[in-house]
């Protein structure tokens, strides 16, 4: 097996155990986060083959770091909030029923 079948292996678990997880927003963001290192390291070995695309590997980069900064910074106002991280917590917000 190469490496891309790995890779797509490891993404298809990861995939599936992010629809599995109900219980915490930290584990399901910890989850969507090693989707998106997954997909990064796809694209780096992908463009190792390719000469001269350092560039885009810095780009997308930025964009992984971005990522995780705004779903952290999304979590920590959803906490101050709640003062939960439970997934309940949320349902009860977001299909509150309005008077």
């Amino acid at each position: 097996m190469t490496i891309y079948s790995y890779l797509l292996l490891l993404c298809m678990v990861m995939f599936v155990t992010f629809f599995t997880q109900k219980n915490n927003i930290l584990s399901l963001m910890v989850v969507l986060e090693s989707l998106m290192l997954i997909t990064l390291s796809s694209v780096a070995v992908s463009l190792n083959y390719m000469a001269g695309s350092s560039m885009v590997m810095i780009l997308l980069l930025c964009f992984a770091a971005a990522e995780a900064a705004l779903s952290l910074s999304l979590l920590v106002c959803f906490i101050q909030v709640n003062s939960s991280c439970e997934m309940l917590a949320m349902n009860k917000i977001l299909f509150a029923k309005k008077s």
